[in-house]
């Protein structure tokens, strides 16, 4: 059972009473880009609502279902995507699971949530709470495992995530799939557990803060390329016509390494470095102060507080994309296009087919970010510089 007669009829009443204001949903965009992204013919809207307003404002191919409206009760078929948009935190406790693993039977290709995380002043007619079940998002990770998080749209009280089947990358790991890696981390179990009970963004934060406290230095590559690689990096943009006027986002900037090269260079307040390791960043700011070019007034902070409105003339993200899913690079790439006033620069590990080699290492080809890039309004250009490590290059130019 998925919702009770009593709690349909209290949601009927609630309907009848109101009035809607005509509008799209505030995900329009992002179900297209996911559509779009996982080459899907089919969309379901489950729990669409009595506005159905999805499918309403849409050119998508988009089927609605919501057993708690009649016109739409029908039970679905199954669809290449399936988005479920603020829908769970209104499911009947009892039937929370029956939802959960409906909406993710119902996906052939891949599945978006969004949950809100906190209380609503609205009461049924019975004056039962609108949301009847609400989690905070760190419950919602521990109980979507498989799932991406993804971030909340306006700095919401809400938990969003999707989970690619079929198509996209999977993050979980089985004693199967590490035997295959390479890395030297997978076999060691305090680095191994981190993926298995969290997230793969939140277990990859974790990770980096782990390495960082054992080896600062070591934690972002070989120790005896410290000095010289931050040079490399810096020399690179440079002749890519990056000057000292210009602004620069480094992702990925770890502890420093390429800062103290990039600081000095560029005019004060130009330079700004952003990581997932909170402990990373720290070690940054203090290497900055120990180093005596804090006065150059860089900022350094996380990748979660990155604002999308201040753009940049240069990216870069050096040894990023090495350690990221697909679906995580398809996202960055489409928020650099926001900000990219001139030139993203990025390296990746050449494969002939996209792969996971490690607990933090993925391969691709040219071709992957090449649709990627042009989707997000790019130009992509393979770039003959290869880096230590064989890593090669990519330059993505606005177009």
């Amino acid at each position: 059972m998925l919702i009770s007669d009593w709690h349909r009829s209290l949601y009927e009443q609630y309907f009848a009473e109101l009035s809607f204001e005509d509008k799209p949903s505030r995900w329009q965009r992002t179900v297209e880009d996911l559509a779009r992204f996982t080459e899907s013919k089919s969309v379901l809207d489950y729990g669409c609502g009595i506005t159905a307003s999805l499918s309403r404002f849409s050119d998508l191919p988009i089927t609605n279902y919501d057993p708690g409206v009649s016109d739409y009760a029908v039970l679905p078929e199954k669809a290449d995507l399936v988005v479920c948009l603020d829908v769970i935190e209104h499911v009947e406790p009892a039937y929370v699971d029956n939802v959960l693993a409906h909406v993710v039977s119902l996906a052939r290709k891949a599945l978006l949530l969004t949950i809100s995380t906190q209380e609503s002043s609205k009461l049924l007619p019975d004056g039962s709470p609108w949301h009847c079940f609400v989690k905070d998002r760190l419950w919602w990770q521990k109980k979507l495992k498989g799932f991406s998080v993804m971030p909340a749209m306006d700095g919401r009280e809400e938990y969003v995530a999707v989970l690619f089947k079929g198509r996209g990358m999977n993050t979980e790991l089985t004693d199967e799939i590490v035997a295959g890696f390479r890395d030297k981390d997978s076999k060691k179990e305090r680095f191994r557990s981190l993926y298995e009970k969290h997230d793969f963004l939140t277990a990859y934060s974790m990770h980096t803060d782990l390495r960082v406290e054992d080896d600062p230095q070591g934690a972002i590559g070989r120790v005896d390329e410290w000095d010289s690689h931050g040079i490399l990096q810096r020399d690179f943009l440079i002749d890519l016509g990056m000057k000292p006027e210009h602004t620069l986002l480094d992702i990925g900037c770890g502890v420093g390494r390429a800062s103290r090269a990039f600081v000095p260079y560029l005019h004060p307040g130009n330079y700004t470095g952003i990581d997932i390791s909170k402990k990373a960043l720290r070690h940054a700011v203090e290497l900055s102060q120990k180093e005596g070019w804090d006065d150059r007034k860089p900022t350094f902070k996380l990748n979660s507080d990155v604002d999308l409105d201040q753009e940049f003339d240069f990216l870069f993200a050096h040894s990023v994309f090495t350690h990221l899913p697909d679906w995580q690079i398809e996202k960055m790439i489409h928020n650099a296009a926001k900000i990219t006033r001139r030139k993203f620069a990025f390296t990746y590990k050449q494969t002939e087919q996209p792969q996971r080699s490690g607990l933090k290492q993925f391969q691709y080809d040219f071709a992957f970010f090449q649709k990627i890039a042009k989707a997000a309004g790019f130009k992509p250009k393979s770039h003959p510089k290869i880096w230590p490590a064989s890593q090669r290059t990519i330059v993505l130019t606005k177009i």
